[in-house]
């Protein structure tokens, strides 16, 4: 039996996770965040709306510009992990920063506790990107509603997989615009597979135990992309830990973490489990006919840009459309040196003021093509 079966848990579930409740992360929270606004001087609410059709409430606020506008909105999607409204990550408020600076420019912005998170209801664990795809679109759906926001120049803004949430919310609600930031074209095992190896060698594992854990993770997702559902991927991994030496804790961990309606969806949605390109998000990119900002870091370790970029900047059919690298930049779109997690919490600057100039000049050009 192999013993060693479980080093996933210590090296990949923290990893994927983004941030723990260690002392660690307690210590990045008294970091200075200097981005982050103390002095908001401008209309906002803090609201409920209806989710998705299987009635979840989505908790959330709206700010906008003062004055009756109408002004062009956006709708902010996080990633792959449940998080609040400001996408919280490590000391960091993400999307309060970047809503911030856009209703300084002049947009109306909804931004929402994920279903199961936070304030809104709901439950994560039970949720695939469909359900939180589904949410996006009520949300985008609410907000062109609003009497200060020009219904004709909505759109939304995805990060990490929210750039696979957003195209899948546009076959609900169709955006006037999507902007998508460290966001992938490759398959979810595709990514998985280097953001463990990527972790585990930050981690110090030697080649024989990199090697080990990724034919381990492929046996898990082989394992749960045959199962009829959630829980019969569970009970599958969890025999399977078992059967290579885990512990009973430890087989139960990698069930949790892996035999989720969210993973199951994911490995399923494609024929292959690995390659390139997402056939799925492809096809959705394809599909649109608006015009996209695709923006990616060149220090990304979890959305390799040069794995990502050259596979997407083909898809995009809007003559406005763009595809571009940031240099120096991590998966947050900080300026980085390594790009691991520790050092997110090491950086001051929350966002790239740059970027933050990129995606508004980006905004303000669409935004006036779809209004003329």
């Amino acid at each position: 039996m192999r013993a060693f079966a479980t080093l996933l848990v210590s090296a990949l579930m923290s990893f994927l996770s983004g941030c723990t409740t260690s002392v660690w992360e307690a210590g990045c929270r008294l970091q200075t965040r200097p981005q982050t606004p103390l002095n908001r001087p401008y209309p906002r609410s803090h609201l409920q709306i209806a989710g998705a059709a299987d009635g979840v409430v989505l908790a959330g606020e709206f700010s906008h510009p003062s004055g009756d506008g109408p002004f062009p909105g956006v709708v902010l999607i996080s990633g792959s992990e449940p998080t609040d409204r400001d996408a919280y990550v490590l000391g960091h408020k993400p999307f309060l920063v970047l809503a911030d600076f856009l209703v300084r420019r002049g947009y109306a912005v909804f931004r929402y506790d994920v279903r199961g998170f936070g304030r809104s209801s709901g439950n994560t664990g039970e949720a695939n990107d469909w359900d939180f795809a589904a949410d996006a679109a009520a949300a985008l759906h609410w907000l062109r509603g609003q009497r200060r926001v020009d219904s004709a120049r909505v759109g939304y803004i995805g990060h990490s997989q929210g750039g696979f949430k957003a195209p899948v919310a546009a076959q609900i609600e169709p955006p006037s615009f999507m902007v998508l930031l460290a966001s992938g074209i490759q398959p979810t095992a595709t990514l998985l597979l280097a953001q463990a190896r990527q972790q585990s060698v930050e981690q110090g594992l030697n080649a024989d135990q990199l090697d080990r854990q990724e034919s381990e993770l492929r046996d898990i997702f082989a394992i749960v992309k045959q199962s009829p559902d959630a829980d019969g991927a569970s009970i599958a991994v969890r025999d399977w830990a078992l059967s290579q030496g885990a512990s009973i804790r430890r087989a139960q961990q990698l069930a949790d973490r892996f035999a989720t309606p969210w993973m199951l969806g994911e490995l399923q949605r494609n024929s292959e489990l690995y390659g390139p390109v997402d056939g799925a998000i492809a096809a959705l990119l394809s599909a649109y006919q608006g015009p996209v900002l695709a923006l990616l870091a060149a220090r990304d370790t979890l959305v390799p840009a040069a794995d990502n970029a050259p596979h997407m900047r083909p898809l995009l059919a809007h003559p406005l459309s763009s595809v571009s690298v940031l240099a120096g930049l991590n998966h947050f779109l900080q300026p980085a040196v390594r790009g691991d997690m520790e050092e997110v919490c090491e950086i001051a600057t929350t966002i790239d003021p740059a970027a933050l100039e990129r995606i508004a000049e980006w905004l303000d050009q669409a935004t006036l093509a779809v209004h003329d």
